[in-house]
């Protein structure tokens, strides 16, 4: 009955353990975007001023066309990089918790066998097809997390080549204009 005891204390604290750690992610991607759009505002507030300026600045009609007409692919290049940004930060913070999951799962799994395999040893004469039972129930749930685990890189994987492919036209676009 320690033995018992003492694993579940060890998968309490593990759980603990990893839900602290996952805080620490989600902080650490929240802080990294909050950077991220500190530096925006900060680069918007100045082009703002410098466009500001620029505009009081004219004396002439045709100094309005020019400015008018100035090309908008700058803009353009810093909306897709920051984009890009929000994108990897959340994306390096999925791609940790994810690792963080899975070795977590594995240990409550081994954890769960390792406590089984105690208990089956003290069960009383005749309980050998609960055991059984119980045994099969969580070798069904670790095959439906393997299973969802699959789906779910299955579908990162393929909004990432979406992603890419949606970004190539518009790259081939502002080499072509430029």
């Amino acid at each position: 009955m320690v033995q018992i005891n003492d694993q579940v204390a060890a998968l309490g604290k593990s759980q603990l353990d990893a839900a602290i750690r996952g805080a620490e992610v989600a902080v650490d991607a929240l802080g990294r975007l909050t950077e991220l759009q500190l530096e925006s505002a900060r680069t918007a507030c100045a082009e703002g001023s410098l466009a500001l300026r620029q505009w009081a600045a004219v004396k002439e009609p045709a100094q309005f066309a020019a400015l008018a007409n100035s090309p908008a692919q700058p803009a353009w290049d810093r909306t897709s990089a920051y984009a890009r940004s929000i994108y990897e930060i959340i994306s390096a913070a999925q791609g940790e918790l994810t690792a963080l999951l899975e070795r977590h799962v594995a240990e409550v799994n081994r954890n769960v066998v390792l406590a089984l395999d105690t208990a089956t040893k003290a069960a009383p004469a005749g309980s050998e097809s609960a055991v059984k039972a119980l045994r099969s129930a969580i070798q069904s749930g670790n095959t439906w997390y393997e299973t969802a685990m699959k789906a779910a890189r299955q579908m990162t994987a393929a909004a990432e080549a979406g992603l890419a492919s949606a970004a190539a036209p518009a790259a081939a676009t502002r080499r072509k204009a430029a």
